[in-house]
């Protein structure tokens, strides 16, 4: 689009309208799905995230006891 408006004579004045305006619609857009992110407390990246780190701290604690108890070796694979 600024290509197509320096073709028709647009001064410099415009050109920093336009950079105003589409980093003002950048800005909107980057808070908005920041927004819809962090209100997605089921099915977001940062629920994804927390499980996740649930589950591996669930199996550092399993991996503990088992070798505490010695039972390590006879499991058929380790994780």
């Amino acid at each position: 689009k600024r290509t197509q408006l320096e073709g028709r004579g647009v001064g410099s004045n415009d050109d920093r309208q336009f950079d105003e305006v589409r980093e003002r619609t950048i800005s909107r857009l980057a808070l908005e799905v920041k927004e819809a992110v962090n209100s997605d407390p089921m099915h977001g990246p940062r629920h994804d995230r927390e499980r996740h780190n649930i589950g591996m701290e669930y199996e550092l604690l399993l991996e503990k006891r088992l070798r505490s108890m010695g039972e390590l070796l006879t499991l058929p694979y380790i994780t």
